[in-house]
């Protein structure tokens, strides 16, 4: 963009600011040793911006409180109109320049940019808890990406259905409606990316040590064992990791999307299918295992067919490899754990295939970009058909055979559980189990008259009713307990061993990089050091 054209965008969008001094004891000082410089359009500001984001939202906790006990919208508003009439605008030109909040708040009278005026926005509703988006877009059909700002979804339980509307808040601008664009690309903020740690990373606390379900032999070794291995992986990967000039490789940009695209997606995975291990839900295990799958093998195809064939750049290029390693090491353990739950549940029969997909189809991050270079590869995939329990009973309502109605599928699931409770005990508590599960027998009818329903949905609908049909049967069959006591123990053990073994494996490979990483910048700053020496002697010389 020409000086020209940049002052005179600048002079339509000057305003007289606010004093603000009410919000000076709120934010903290900065000499702007925070500012972030980066070479490029807006593509490769916005990743570095979730990142800046992130980083310094804590500058803004005490000034987000005079937001708060407002409605969405009126606090939406009352953010816009902060920046609006607390920050002066001037465009950048090639830099591309983040402040922190601090920053921009001693900076705010000599006026930032579009980007800058996004993060304090960002920052604001990440203290407050609210969901919100990063969009670029472009302005003109013929240009790149020009224009930064902040969009926040209308629906805040649902914060990635934007078809029910959001709110903008662009500080540059004196409105609220969006700016005409040709095309737009958007940034999640997750702001419950900070509470992590309930999928595990954290160990299980004595609360839920205590509430353990005992049906379950791989649950510690899934928690302990495959979220601690995933994070050290990570945080090894990323140890390693330097960083390139290119705007898609340099390390705040990889380290925020291993951490958000990667890290957080496969926790929550992970997360999931705990809980569906726990309930015993075989299709939502299917599901689970195959996304895992789809990914990891997708992407490590990806990733070598990049690796293989990345000349452009050796930094890139050593991005690429080292990534692969580490990758290829969580999918080892993955894997493992996979071998493992086949062996412990043999009462699953599971069926192996494989597919065939081109790259873009996965959704998780493998520092290759899923778009850069697609190529077709093949993808596990595995059916779990019924299970065959050894105990003979099954406590959860099952969906039954093909061709099955639901009224003979639960007719029958009844009358055999009522029948075993009567042999067993023969004090007439069947009777009130019958009593107590018809009504949540009703529940899942409902549902599954609903033939939009199917897959994930179906799962979450019936998830709440699955878990009181599970507790009502522990209440009435008190020998069930001391069976699963019996069945989970051994296979426990089993499963932790293997998981353990795993983790000492990683760690050493990590600390094996470690020591390599040290003596390469070791020798690096020995031949600094050794140049700089010589060029000592030479000016002592003279």
């Amino acid at each position: 963009m020409s000086n020209a054209r940049a002052k005179s965008i600048n002079e339509k969008l000057y305003r007289p600011l606010k004093d603000g001094k009410e919000y000076d004891a709120l934010m903290p000082f900065s000499d702007c040793s925070s500012l972030k410089l980066a070479e490029g359009d807006t593509k490769v500001a916005i990743e570095n911006m979730a990142y800046w984001s992130k980083e310094y939202r804590h500058h803004t906790s005490r000034l987000a409180e005079t937001f708060t006990n407002k409605g969405l919208k009126s606090t939406c508003d009352a953010v816009h109109q902060f920046l609006y009439w607390h920050f002066q605008y001037k465009i950048d030109g090639i830099k591309q320049n983040l402040c922190s909040p601090a920053c921009a708040w001693f900076k705010r009278k000599d006026g930032i940019d579009c980007k800058s005026f996004s993060i304090i926005g960002s920052t604001i509703l990440e203290n407050l808890g609210i969901y919100h988006y990063f969009r670029r877009v472009k302005t003109a059909p013929n240009e790149g990406y020009s224009h930064v700002y902040v969009i926040v979804p209308i629906n805040q339980k649902q914060p990635q259905k934007l078809s029910d509307g959001y709110y903008v808040i662009d500080g540059t601008l004196p409105y609220t409606q969006e700016p005409i664009s040709y095309k737009q690309d958007d940034v999640f903020m997750d702001v419950k990316e900070a509470s992590l740690p309930i999928y595990g990373l954290a160990g299980i606390s004595s609360e839920n040590k205590q509430n353990t379900f005992l049906g379950n032999p791989v649950k510690d070794a899934l928690l302990n064992g495959v979220a601690t291995f995933i994070n050290l992986g990570i945080q090894g990967l990323l140890n390693e990791l330097m960083g390139c000039d290119d705007a898609d490789y340099e390390f705040p940009v990889v380290k925020l999307r291993v951490e958000r695209d990667l890290k957080a997606p496969l926790l929550k995975k992970i997360a999931d299918l705990d809980d569906a291990i726990k309930w015993g839900n075989r299709r939502r295990i299917q599901h689970l295992f195959n996304e895992i799958f789809k990914n990891f093998d997708l992407g490590i195809a990806h990733l070598r067919n990049e690796t293989a064939y990345s000349q452009r750049d050796e930094c890139i290029a050593q991005t690429l490899a080292i990534t692969l390693k580490y990758i290829e090491k969580l999918k080892e353990g993955l894997d493992s754990f996979y071998t493992n739950f086949t062996q412990s549940f043999a009462r699953y029969k599971i069926d192996e295939f494989s597919k065939t997909s081109t790259t873009t189809d996965r959704t998780m991050y493998f520092v290759v970009g899923q778009s850069e270079n697609p190529i077709n590869a093949e993808y596990r995939f595995i059916v779990i058909r019924q299970e065959e329990s050894k105990y003979g009973i099954d406590p959860i309502l099952p969906f039954g055979k093909e061709g099955e109605t639901f009224e003979f599928t639960s007719n029958k699931w009844l009358l055999e559980n009522i029948q075993h409770l009567k042999n067993n005990y023969k004090d007439g508590r069947e009777a009130n189990y019958k009593a107590e599960v018809l009504p949540l027998i009703e529940k899942v009818g409902n549902l599954r008259k609903d033939a939009h329903l199917g897959g994930e949905t179906l799962y979450l609908f019936e998830q709440p009713t699955q878990r009181e049909m599970y507790k009502v049967w522990l209440k009435y069959d008190t020998n069930y307990t001391d069976y699963l006591k019996e069945e989970a123990q051994s296979l426990r053990t089993a499963n932790e061993l293997a998981m353990r073994d795993y983790q000492d494996r990683l760690t050493k490979e990590i600390e094996k990089d470690k020591s390599v990483k040290k003596r390469k910048a070791l020798k690096k700053n020995l031949a600094i050091g050794a140049v700089a020496f010589t060029g000592f002697l030479v000016v002592k010389n003279k």
